[in-house]
C-alpha cells in the first residue's frame, strides 16, 4: 500500500489505477466486502449510528454543504441554499415544535420537496418534521387520502 505522501503526490493515478483494478475484480471486491461486513456487524451500526448523529447534530450550513454540494447531483435540480428557506419553530403539517439540536428524532426537521420530479429548486420545498416528511414520502395526495380512510375505518372497528 502507497504511503499517505506519495498518494497525495500521484492522486490522480492512484485513483486511475483503483478504478481500473475494481472495474476488472468487481465480483472478487464485492465478495471481500461482504464477507467483511459479514465478520464486522458491529462496525456497519456504529458506522450508521455515527452518520445519524452528525446528520442530526449539523447547522443549516453543513446541511447545504452534504446535501447540495455532491458531485454527482444532476445539474440544475439544486439550486438551493440555506437562505431560500424559511426556518420555522413549529411542523407546519403536525404543529409541533421542530428539533432543530438533534435530539428528538421524529420531531428534527426535514426538507420536504412538495413535487420530487422538480427537485431541490426554491418554492418547491418546505422545512417540517421528519415524522410529516416520513408520512408524506413520495405518495401522492390521492394516497395519502387513502391511507387516512383506511386508519379512521381501522380505528372505528376496534
Amino acid at each position: 500500500m502507497p504511503s499517505a505522501d506519495y498518494y497525495h503526490e500521484h492522486k490522480e493515478r492512484v485513483r486511475a489505477y483503483n478504478r481500473a483494478w475494481y472495474a476488472a475484480n468487481k465480483d472478487k471486491a464485492r465478495a471481500h466486502a461482504k464477507a467483511f461486513r459479514q465478520r464486522h456487524p458491529e462496525k456497519k451500526s456504529a458506522y450508521k449510528k455515527k452518520a445519524r448523529e452528525m446528520r442530526d447534530n449539523e447547522t443549516p450550513r453543513e446541511w447545504q454543504r452534504r446535501t447540495f454540494n455532491m458531485r454527482k447531483r444532476p445539474a440544475g435540480r439544486h439550486q438551493l441554499k440555506p437562505e431560500h428557506l424559511a426556518w420555522p419553530t413549529h411542523c407546519p403539517v403536525l404543529g409541533w415544535e421542530l428539533d432543530y439540536t438533534g435530539t428528538d428524532h421524529q420531531r428534527g426537521w426535514s426538507i420536504d420537496k412538495f413535487d420530487p420530479a422538480l427537485g431541490y429548486v426554491p418554492g418547491n420545498v418546505t422545512i417540517i418534521s421528519r415524522l410529516a416528511n416520513t408520512i408524506k414520502s413520495n405518495a401522492t395526495i390521492e394516497q395519502v387520502e387513502q391511507v387516512a380512510a383506511w386508519m379512521r375505518k381501522k380505528r372505528a372497528t376496534l
